[in-house]
Protein backbone atom coordinates (compact mmCIF):
# COMPACT_ATOMS: atom_id res chain seq x y z
CA UNK A 1 0.00 0.00 0.00
CA UNK A 2 1.10 3.63 -0.96
CA UNK A 3 0.64 6.43 2.24
CA UNK A 4 0.45 9.91 1.65
CA UNK A 5 0.53 12.47 5.09
CA UNK A 6 -0.45 15.48 3.82
CA UNK A 7 -0.73 18.15 6.59
CA UNK A 8 -1.04 22.18 7.13
CA UNK A 9 0.37 23.14 10.80
CA UNK A 10 0.28 26.40 11.72
CA UNK A 11 1.66 26.24 15.33
CA UNK A 12 3.61 22.95 15.41
CA UNK A 13 0.46 20.67 16.48
CA UNK A 14 -0.44 19.22 13.14
CA UNK A 15 3.06 19.03 11.78
CA UNK A 16 3.89 17.11 14.53
CA UNK A 17 1.20 14.52 14.40
CA UNK A 18 1.87 14.31 10.84
CA UNK A 19 5.45 13.28 11.30
CA UNK A 20 4.34 10.86 14.01
CA UNK A 21 1.73 9.49 11.40
CA UNK A 22 4.58 8.83 8.90
CA UNK A 23 7.01 7.11 11.29
CA UNK A 24 4.24 4.49 12.13
CA UNK A 25 3.29 3.81 8.47
CA UNK A 26 4.47 0.58 7.63
CA UNK A 27 7.30 0.10 4.66
CA UNK A 28 9.39 2.83 2.64
CA UNK A 29 6.13 3.27 0.41
CA UNK A 30 5.00 6.46 1.88
CA UNK A 31 5.54 10.60 1.60
CA UNK A 32 4.68 13.02 3.69
CA UNK A 33 3.70 16.65 2.62
CA UNK A 34 3.57 20.32 3.88
CA UNK A 35 0.32 21.37 1.77
CA UNK A 36 1.62 25.11 2.35
CA UNK A 37 4.10 24.33 -0.09
CA UNK A 38 3.22 22.66 -2.64
CA UNK A 39 -0.04 22.17 -4.82
CA UNK A 40 0.80 18.90 -6.34
CA UNK A 41 -0.74 15.75 -4.51
CA UNK A 42 1.56 12.97 -4.16
CA UNK A 43 0.14 10.08 -5.51
CA UNK A 44 -0.92 7.27 -3.05
CA UNK A 45 -3.74 4.46 -2.08
CA UNK A 46 -4.17 5.88 1.69
CA UNK A 47 -4.29 9.27 2.20
CA UNK A 48 -3.66 10.83 5.97
CA UNK A 49 -4.86 14.36 5.51
CA UNK A 50 -4.22 16.85 9.01
CA UNK A 51 -5.37 20.49 9.61
CA UNK A 52 -5.69 22.43 12.43
CA UNK A 53 -9.30 23.00 13.35
CA UNK A 54 -10.15 27.14 12.80
CA UNK A 55 -13.68 28.00 13.73
CA UNK A 56 -14.84 24.54 13.71
CA UNK A 57 -13.49 23.88 10.47
CA UNK A 58 -10.53 22.90 8.04
CA UNK A 59 -9.05 25.14 5.79
CA UNK A 60 -10.51 25.96 1.79
CA UNK A 61 -7.07 24.68 1.06
CA UNK A 62 -7.92 21.30 3.12
CA UNK A 63 -10.98 21.59 1.44
CA UNK A 64 -9.54 21.45 -1.45
CA UNK A 65 -7.46 18.41 -1.11
CA UNK A 66 -10.48 16.51 0.06
CA UNK A 67 -12.27 17.12 -2.92
CA UNK A 68 -9.70 16.22 -5.56
CA UNK A 69 -9.08 12.90 -3.94
CA UNK A 70 -10.94 10.34 -5.66
CA UNK A 71 -11.19 6.68 -5.30
CA UNK A 72 -8.94 6.42 -2.57
CA UNK A 73 -8.77 5.39 1.57
CA UNK A 74 -8.64 8.54 3.77
CA UNK A 75 -8.51 9.33 7.28
CA UNK A 76 -8.28 13.13 8.75
CA UNK A 77 -6.56 14.01 11.50
CA UNK A 78 -6.46 17.32 13.32
CA UNK A 79 -5.24 19.65 16.06
CA UNK A 80 -7.41 22.37 18.26
CA UNK A 81 -7.11 24.61 21.15
CA UNK A 82 -9.92 23.52 22.86
CA UNK A 83 -10.60 20.11 24.88
CA UNK A 84 -11.13 17.32 22.27
CA UNK A 85 -13.73 14.80 22.91
CA UNK A 86 -16.36 12.16 20.96
CA UNK A 87 -19.07 15.36 20.74
CA UNK A 88 -16.64 18.26 19.03
CA UNK A 89 -15.08 15.26 16.64
CA UNK A 90 -18.49 14.53 15.07
CA UNK A 91 -19.27 18.25 14.62
CA UNK A 92 -15.68 18.14 13.22
CA UNK A 93 -16.46 15.74 10.92
CA UNK A 94 -19.84 16.67 10.04
CA UNK A 95 -18.47 19.80 9.23
CA UNK A 96 -15.68 18.66 6.68
CA UNK A 97 -17.50 15.91 5.62
CA UNK A 98 -19.18 17.78 2.56
CA UNK A 99 -15.54 18.34 1.10
CA UNK A 100 -14.58 14.57 0.68
CA UNK A 101 -15.41 13.09 -2.52
CA UNK A 102 -18.54 10.62 -2.68
CA UNK A 103 -15.69 7.96 -4.44
CA UNK A 104 -13.80 8.49 -1.53
CA UNK A 105 -13.44 5.43 1.08
CA UNK A 106 -13.33 7.82 4.54
CA UNK A 107 -12.27 5.93 7.41
CA UNK A 108 -12.09 8.26 10.22
CA UNK A 109 -11.14 11.04 12.06
CA UNK A 110 -8.25 11.73 14.94
CA UNK A 111 -8.64 14.58 16.85
CA UNK A 112 -6.80 16.19 19.83
CA UNK A 113 -5.90 19.11 22.08
CA UNK A 114 -2.95 21.54 20.44
CA UNK A 115 -1.67 24.52 21.96
CA UNK A 116 -3.40 27.57 21.57
CA UNK A 117 -1.81 30.76 19.64
CA UNK A 118 -2.13 34.11 21.47
CA UNK A 119 -4.95 34.07 17.89
CA UNK A 120 -7.00 31.79 19.59
CA UNK A 121 -6.69 33.50 22.88
CA UNK A 122 -8.33 36.38 21.23
CA UNK A 123 -11.05 34.33 19.77
CA UNK A 124 -12.14 33.07 22.94
CA UNK A 125 -12.28 36.71 24.43
CA UNK A 126 -14.26 37.81 22.06
CA UNK A 127 -16.46 34.82 20.98
CA UNK A 128 -17.23 33.11 23.82
CA UNK A 129 -18.33 33.94 26.91
CA UNK A 130 -15.62 32.46 28.86
CA UNK A 131 -14.33 34.31 32.20
CA UNK A 132 -10.37 35.29 32.04
CA UNK A 133 -9.62 32.52 34.68
CA UNK A 134 -11.66 29.96 32.50
CA UNK A 135 -9.30 31.38 29.30
CA UNK A 136 -6.25 31.26 31.10
CA UNK A 137 -7.24 27.22 32.32
CA UNK A 138 -7.66 26.37 28.61
CA UNK A 139 -4.38 27.81 27.46
CA UNK A 140 -2.62 26.49 30.31
CA UNK A 141 -3.90 23.21 29.02
CA UNK A 142 -3.56 23.03 25.98
CA UNK A 143 -0.15 24.53 26.13
CA UNK A 144 1.16 20.68 27.07
CA UNK A 145 -0.66 19.14 23.83
CA UNK A 146 -0.56 17.05 21.93
CA UNK A 147 1.34 14.61 25.22
CA UNK A 148 2.47 11.56 25.19
CA UNK A 149 -1.31 9.73 25.73
CA UNK A 150 -2.01 11.56 22.62
CA UNK A 151 0.84 9.95 20.73
CA UNK A 152 -0.37 6.47 21.91
CA UNK A 153 -3.84 7.74 20.94
CA UNK A 154 -2.56 8.62 17.57
CA UNK A 155 -0.66 5.43 16.61
CA UNK A 156 -3.74 3.48 18.03
CA UNK A 157 -5.78 5.39 15.36
CA UNK A 158 -3.35 4.80 12.55
CA UNK A 159 -2.91 1.17 13.30
CA UNK A 160 -6.70 0.93 13.03
CA UNK A 161 -7.05 2.64 9.87
CA UNK A 162 -4.28 0.49 8.21
CA UNK A 163 -5.66 -3.07 9.53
Amino acid sequence: MKYAVIYLSETGNTEELAKHIYVCLPGNDKTITDAEKTDELPEAEFYFVGFPVKNRLCSIKIMSILEQLGNVKVALFASCGLPANNKYMKYIENAVSPWINDETDYKGLFLCQGKGSEKFREILEVQTGYQPEEINRIMEMAAEHPDDDDIDKLYEFVDSMIE
